[in-house]
């Protein structure tokens, strides 16, 4: 049933949350089967499930299995969304996450860039989720040896958040 898949999820994502790996990893597959049971293949949530289910796979430091989970559902996102869609955005920065912990920095700088492209058309430049795309794309250009531009990254990153949020910060 959907909302025993819902509750599955969200019984991974506490146990992942609070250090339980094994626990976690079992209830994010058991989640993941049962969306394809409950919503089919190609439902999207059934692709968010898996996407998540990759990451908890990355998580046990099981990237191949990882990426295999993260490239089929994000396939099957662009199939069912069409080109801009936030559940894409979260696919690319679950492959990107893969790519970095591969190592693979220029191809997780492509997703995320690719992320952060598509957060800008449908939410605006200046939207403060394209700062979460900005910081992510900072901390692998540092990681590659760009300080310069890392720090760039970062700092445009900032000002969409204070610009949209406010200067208080404490």
């Amino acid at each position: 049933h959907p909302e025993t898949v819902q509750t599955v999820v969200a019984l991974a994502g506490l146990a992942l949350e609070t250090g339980d790996l094994e626990n976690g990893l079992a209830l994010a597959e058991r989640a993941a089967a049962g969306a394809i049971e409950a919503f089919g293949p190609r439902h999207h949530t059934t692709c968010t499930i898996r996407a998540s289910y990759g990451r908890a796979l990355l998580d046990a430091d099981r990237p191949a299995d990882a990426r295999r989970e993260v490239e089929a559902a994000l396939a099957t996102l662009r199939e069912v969304l069409g080109p801009d869609h936030e559940e894409i955005v979260k696919a690319l920065m679950s492959l990107a996450a893969v790519d970095e912990h591969e190592g693979k920095l220029d191809r997780a700088l492509a997703h995320l860039d690719e992320a952060r492209r598509m957060r800008e058309r449908v939410l605006g430049p200046g939207h403060p989720y394209v700062a979460d795309c900005l910081h992510r794309q900072a901390r692998v250009t540092q990681a590659k040896g760009d300080p310069g531009p890392a720090l760039a990254l970062a700092e445009h990153g900032l000002a969409l958040v204070l610009a949209h949020l406010g200067t208080d910060v404490g």
